[in-house]
């Protein structure tokens, strides 16, 4: 479907999806990804507890 108007913007988001992706997953290997978000988990339990405790 060549003559399609939209062809031609499926095919650009499939790259920028990768690049994203792959952005992500280098974060996350990265030293300073997976403790941030271990960080970012615990802040969360931390609210959590913190709006259990206040009920």
């Amino acid at each position: 479907m060549a003559g399609h108007p939209c062809a031609g913007i499926q095919e650009a988001g499939g790259p920028s999806g990768t690049a994203l992706t792959t952005a992500a997953v280098a974060f996350l290997i990265s030293p300073y990804g997976i403790p941030k978000l271990a960080e970012w988990f615990i802040d969360r339990l931390d609210d959590l507890n913190c709006a259990i405790k206040s009920i």
